[in-house]
């Protein structure tokens, strides 16, 4: 074998091993691509089951339901969260989940983290923000309690969903 065969020979060694890579490559990001696309819709399912959950609630701790109530006899916004007896640490990562039991109304969900698992990935954590708004601009934050709040939940996934997703539900006395 003469020096030109070798070399052509060493050249098609190196064009088949980067074509190799580039194939390798190419199967990788798809199924980071893959994952990635699992992991949003296992999140959205998630963040809405956490939300069907809240809804089932009481709008409020200090809700009565015998009269159309004024929205000054709700919890003021500073004190959304679990009260003593509701309270326990986070993330919430029972089975069942401890906020089923122990949440009676919409607003003790107020910071409240959960690690959940979907089918198929694991590890997501779910974080609940809560706010009272306008009832006719749900998107403005009010610092007065009012007829609806808005329930922030965020799905975060340390791999597959770093900057997460956030599903909004408003609830209405």
């Amino acid at each position: 074998m003469g020096l030109g065969q070798t070399m052509l020979t060493a050249a098609v060694l190196i064009l088949l091993t980067m074509l190799t890579i580039s194939a390798n490559r190419m199967l990788m990001e798809s199924a980071q691509t893959s994952y990635e696309s699992e992991a949003t819709s296992m999140a959205g399912d998630l963040a809405n089951s956490l939300l069907a959950e809240i809804g089932r609630k009481d709008f409020d701790a200090n809700v009565t339901y015998d009269h159309y109530q004024n929205n000054a006899e709700f919890n003021a916004p500073g004190s959304f969260g679990p009260n003593a007896s509701e309270a326990f640490a986070f993330p919430d990562t029972s089975t069942p989940y401890k906020s089923i039991a122990r949440y009676s109304d919409v607003d003790d969900y107020h910071n409240y983290q959960r690690i959940a698992n979907g089918p198929t990935i694991n590890g997501f954590l779910l974080n609940v923000n809560i706010v009272y708004v306008s009832s006719s601009l749900p998107g403005v934050q009010a610092s007065t309690p009012t007829y609806t709040k808005r329930v922030e939940v965020t799905v975060t996934h340390s791999i597959y969903l770093p900057v997460g997703i956030k599903i909004i539900g408003i609830f209405r006395y």
